[in-house]
């Protein structure tokens, strides 16, 4: 019995971030070696994304992640058109003009919120149809003690 499980998540994306270095205007908030042990640095929270409402607000602290993180890796970002017309090509999240809690909804992706389901021709969620269609391959190795080629001969 050959058994696949798989897990489908979309990868994280946000298409209202903003990058770090874009809020960076004191010279403590650029890379120093000697800082570089002190602990976690605080993300802010225009990072994540930018509240329309009140952008005075860019610089609160929204959660923590490792010292200067933003010189180690890039997040994914979603640009132009694929903004707005065309997000039916990607996952990633969009906050709608608000500013998102770091909780449990934000970790956990639910596969009925519109984010998930926008890249599918028909919702699954209401129609009960099977979004993804998979093929796997399973590469399988058998040791077993038969000839790998059966010559004729008497035993």
């Amino acid at each position: 019995m050959i058994l696949s499980l798989m897990r489908i998540k979309p990868r994280a994306a946000y298409v209202n971030a903003t990058p770090r270095y874009m809020f960076k205007d004191d010279p403590f908030d650029y890379a120093l070696p000697k800082f570089a042990h002190i602990g976690e640095q605080a993300v802010w929270a225009g990072e994540v994304a930018i509240d329309a409402n009140n952008c005075g607000t860019t610089k609160d602290t929204w959660g923590y992640q490792m010292r200067y993180a933003e010189y180690k890796s890039a997040f994914n970002t979603v640009h132009g058109q694929f903004r707005t017309t065309m997000d039916y090509w990607h996952m990633a999240r969009k906050f709608s003009n608000v500013r998102p809690e770091l909780n449990g909804p934000f970790v956990h992706v639910n596969e009925s919120s519109n984010d998930f389901n926008r890249v599918f021709a028909i919702n699954p969620v209401q129609n009960s149809a099977d979004p993804l269609w998979c093929q796997v391959l399973n590469e399988t190795i058998a040791k077993r003690k038969l000839p790998f080629f059966g010559n004729p001969k008497i035993v």
